[in-house]
């Protein structure tokens, strides 16, 4: 827990790190289209002030004396200029940036006037504005790609590192539930052996080493069907299943093989579903045995009800135990998660029955959710949508 919490918390460092670092390049970028900005209507400007004396040293040569002129004064002498070849002329330099601007001043550099366009400013500053809108929304688009992408990959590491160490979980757990059911048996089949024991005490053995047998077979069950169903080999038949029928030898089957709690069995008649009945009671089975396992120890109690919900069957099954916290409802569906740690762990199980269960019950088109009991434990309920 601690070093998943460590591990969010370097991410979202380093996320805040990356949205620092884009927030940085985007307003660099900004700051690079102002002053290129700026550089332009500068440049302009310069280029307005060469054109401008080329147009008076051209005025004193009499290169635009000619045709309709205009006298211009310059120091003690009169000159004569054609005002339409001068703008011809500052037009075709500047390609349209600048315009000549005629005044009333004596001077002849004062009267005449080379002046960057309107048109020309507010192309230099729409061409800004265009560019810091696509600044900005570069800027906040890879910001996102990179943050999702990044968020994402933490959160497939996360589940990587969580599934590890679920399937840790599951190696010991299993082991633990190889090893005890095998010495059971071996230590009642080592007995057995023995001369000279009562008739009551061989029927108690074998009726051990029955009942460790069984669970070994329930153990294998669950692993191969969780095998065959993630790795799509498993065929499941669509038949007509009796849900009353199932139900009552699913609670048989548990009394059978040692269960010492009473379970209450709630039915309506005529509860059919259409699907495959092996794995359907496998599926009840786990949930049985889950529920038994956690039922309170002082004054156990566990319930199987079913009824029709309109065109709906509606199967709970309930426990009276400690219950299951709210964090952990929808976890206990995933496959080999079991709450807490395994290696202090003293319930059994491999945290594959409730994966299967929510599984199958998916492929018959059920649901299933666990809600808090009243006034303790659990309740497993699942709808069967038909």
């Amino acid at each position: 827990m601690k070093k998943n919490r460590l591990l969010w918390i370097t991410a979202w460092g380093i996320m805040l790190s990356i949205l620092a670092a884009f927030t940085w390049w985007m307003f660099a970028l900004l700051n690079y289209g102002r002053i290129e900005m700026e550089l332009r209507r500068q440049s302009m400007a310069d280029e307005s002030r060469v054109l401008q004396n080329s147009l008076v040293e051209h005025v004193l040569r009499g290169v635009f004396d000619t045709g309709q002129v205009t006298i211009f004064k310059h120091g003690k002498g009169a000159y004569r200029a054609n005002i339409p070849m001068m703008k011809e002329m500052v037009e075709k330099r500047s390609r349209g940036r600048l315009e000549l601007v005629i005044t009333d001043a004596l001077l002849l550099e004062h009267r005449l006037n080379v002046e960057v366009s309107q048109k020309a400013i507010d192309e230099v500053y729409n061409r800004y504005e265009r560019r810091k809108a696509m600044f900005v929304m570069e800027g906040v688009i890879l910001s996102i790609v990179v943050m999702v992408s990044f968020a994402w990959l933490m959160f497939r590491f996360s589940s990587i590192v969580t599934f590890n160490q679920q399937q840790n979980n599951f190696l010991l757990a299993i082991t633990h539930e190889l090893k005890t059911p095998v010495a059971a048996i071996k230590l009642a089949l080592q007995t057995l052996n023995r001369s000279g024991l009562p008739e009551e005490k061989k029927l108690e053995l074998s009726s051990t080493a029955l009942k460790n047998a069984d669970r070994l077979d329930e153990l294998m069950s669950n692993v191969l069907l969780a095998t065959r169903i993630d790795g799509k080999a498993y065929t499941f038949q669509k038949n007509p299943v009796d849900l009353c029928e199932l139900l009552g030898k699913v609670r048989k089957q548990a009394l059978l093989v040692g269960c010492t709690i009473d379970v209450q069995l709630e039915m309506e008649k005529d509860l059919y579903v259409i699907g495959d009945n092996a794995s359907l009671s496998l599926a009840f089975h786990n949930l049985l045995n889950n529920a038994v396992k956690y039922a309170s120890e002082e004054s156990p109690l566990v319930s199987i009800r079913a009824k029709r919900n309109g065109n709906d069957i509606s199967v709970e099954v309930s426990d009276n135990g400690r219950g299951i916290a709210d964090d952990e409802k929808k976890k206990i569906f995933q496959k080999f998660y079991r709450v807490g740690d395994e290696s202090v762990r003293s319930s059994k199980g491999t945290g594959l029955g409730l994966y299967l269960v929510r599984k199958i019950l998916h492929w018959h088109n059920a649901d299933i959710w666990v809600e808090d009991n009243k006034p303790r434990g659990s309740v497993f309920r699942i709808v069967f949508r038909l």
